[in-house]
């Protein structure tokens, strides 16, 4: 006889030596599943908003947008129709003015803006006026998304925010 005749000898024969393992030796482990990134980041209401740099981009949406419009919001190419400076203000009067403003902005059907906030003279690692826009933007329902402007526009010193119509 050939080996296809009896093949329960020749695996026999292939494991001949081998030892046999014991259950409780084995531990078996459920497969760890990877958590897909999500598509859209949310704002979430209870998430602290964290203090940013000078130097570091902001970016922001409230709700699911078009990949290309986000695109083209972080990229800069989007026009903003209008702009505000708030160079200069207290962090009380910079968030007065730029209520006035998005009010105005929003009567006017205006979907693109610039909010020009600085970089901070002298608060290089924690400038207040950005960390206020920063944390005042989040929170408005008249806000869709904001990004750090490009650099013709204010670059890290100004973002770029959408408003709802």
């Amino acid at each position: 006889m050939n080996k296809k005749d009896k093949p329960n000898e020749s695996f026999s024969d292939a494991v001949k030596g081998v030892k046999r393992m014991t259950n409780e030796k084995v531990v078996l482990k459920a497969p760890v599943k990877k958590r897909k990134t999500p598509q859209h980041d949310y704002h979430e209401e209870d998430a602290p908003t964290p203090t940013v740099e000078s130097a570091e981009k902001l970016f922001f949406k409230s709700k699911p947008l078009p990949n290309k419009l986000v695109r083209q919001l972080k990229q800069g190419k989007l026009n903003p129709e209008e702009s505000i400076d708030l160079h200069g203000m207290t962090t009380q009067q910079a968030l007065e003015y730029l209520d006035e403003f998005l009010n105005e902005c929003i009567e006017n059907e205006s979907f693109c803006v610039c909010i020009i906030h600085g970089k901070g003279r002298k608060q290089s690692h924690n400038p207040p006026l950005k960390n206020a826009i920063n944390c005042a933007l989040r929170e408005d329902n008249r806000i869709i998304a904001f990004a750090s402007a490009p650099q013709n526009h204010g670059g890290t010193g100004a973002v770029l925010a959408l408003l709802h119509q």
